[in-house]
């Protein structure tokens, strides 16, 4: 057993290091009880190796603790993640390169226009121009700018002598890609533990099968030539969940359903019970996010629609933009 200073030195660390690893719950020592001396056991100690071995990739101190404690496919997802963000920088890097090779080079550099102070906004584009730059290069430019240091960016803007309201717009559009990449990153994470939460439940949302059954008749005495006796519909079911009205659709009519859901374990648990109740030959699961369905192949293959069903899902898409976007894969009287 090593106490927390000896550990501390093995690794390199100092011992206050270990002691706020103890505190967020990232490194817990097996010998620890209030009035005693932090032991830490050879577990400890193999645990501190990944630590640092992970914190050497770069990894957040969060990031590491959902490896250690998470499943076996956290750490690939973490790497990952971790190998994009030194994609993006590694590419950052290469545009200020070229920013200041292109700099260099320009005969505007040694003109005066730079080093007497008569930088302006039509001189600053120009010697971008004359680096080979196009406009998407400089959005790119000012919004890797922004997301570095805020700061010095508002500084740059200034010395170009910009009026206010037009460096509050280069900031705003400059700060927007971080933005969204920040919601759809707090997004997916939200949602991966939301879709958890709902794992095994059998249905993800309010209604059963009375009222499944209940607008399938609706539906039959609004369209009888498509869903009526005798029929096989083709029927595309959005955001179908763990699918419950999948089976039934295919129980009842005797049609073909594409089952769609953008998380996989809710399509596997259909597939599952689709085979235990003899609807799997009519049901075909498809992992597809309903914001995309207009571009997705299988279902450009399979409409038009003689029924679309959505169950609770379709506000995630807009009620209205639902209705505009999914209008174009109904079959003619088909019924959504």
């Amino acid at each position: 057993m090593d106490t927390v200073g000896r550990l501390a030195r093995r690794f390199g660390l100092s011992r206050s290091t270990l002691l706020y690893y103890d505190r967020i719950g990232l490194l817990r020592p097996t010998g620890h009880a209030k009035g005693e001396y932090r032991r830490y056991s050879a577990a400890d100690a193999a645990r501190l190796a990944r630590i640092c071995t992970l914190r050497g990739a770069g990894l957040p101190l969060e990031g590491i603790a959902r490896v250690l404690d998470g499943p076996d496919t956290a750490l690939g997802q973490a790497l990952e993640a971790r190998l994009d963000e030194l994609s993006r920088e590694m590419q950052a890097l290469r545009e200020q390169q070229r920013v200041i090779l292109g700099l260099l080079g320009s005969d505007r550099m040694t003109s005066g226009a730079v080093g007497d102070g008569l930088l302006d906004k039509a001189t600053w584009v120009a010697l971008l121009r004359d680096a080979g730059f196009t406009e998407e290069d400089m959005r790119r430019w000012h919004a890797d700018f922004e997301r570095r240091a805020p700061e010095s960016h508002l500084r740059f803007l200034r010395l170009l002598c910009l009026p206010k309201n037009e460096i509050d717009l280069i900031r705003a559009w400059a700060a927007s890609p971080l933005r969204i990449e920040n919601i759809r990153k707090a997004s997916q994470y939200h949602m991966e533990h939301l879709f958890r939460f709902f794992e095994g439940i059998p249905r993800k949302g309010p209604s059963g099968e009375a009222e499944t059954l209940a607008a399938l008749d609706l539906a039959r005495k609004a369209a009888p030539e498509l869903l009526g006796p005798g029929r096989t519909p083709n029927i595309l079911d959005i955001g179908c969940g763990a699918g419950p009205q999948s089976r039934i659709l295919a129980r009842e009519t005797g049609g073909r359903v594409l089952a769609t859901d953008v998380y996989q374990p809710f399509l596997d648990e259909l597939a599952a019970a689709a085979r235990l109740d003899g609807t799997a030959d009519r049901i075909t699961p498809l992992a597809c996010d309903m914001n995309a369905l207009a571009d997705n192949p299988e279902i450009q293959a399979r409409a038009p629609f003689d029924l679309l069903w959505a169950e609770g899902s379709l506000f995630v898409m807009g009620h209205v933009n639902a209705l505009k976007t999914l209008s174009a894969f109904l079959a003619p009287g088909g019924i959504l």
